[in-house]
């Protein structure tokens, strides 16, 4: 069993479709624009200067993944 991914104070694991050890991909469940999504830490921390450079670094991989992959 794998552990529950939050954003904040909320868990978000049913709407991760990409993760990797340090960071997650979710869809919004109130999208602005279809197709709309987050990239987010795995650890929550109260403020983004809180990462470490390790977790910031790879934020940028499943924005990639996701546009080379989404459907046109």
């Amino acid at each position: 069993m794998s552990a529950a991914i939050r954003f904040a104070q909320f868990v978000v694991t049913t709407q991760v479709f990409y993760t990797t050890r340090l960071c997650a991909a979710l869809v919004n469940l109130k999208p602005i624009l279809p197709g709309h999504s987050l990239v987010i830490p795995r650890r929550v921390v109260p403020r983004y200067a809180d990462l470490s450079l390790d977790e910031v670094s790879p934020r940028a991989t499943p924005i990639f993944h996701a546009l080379l992959t989404w459907p046109v």
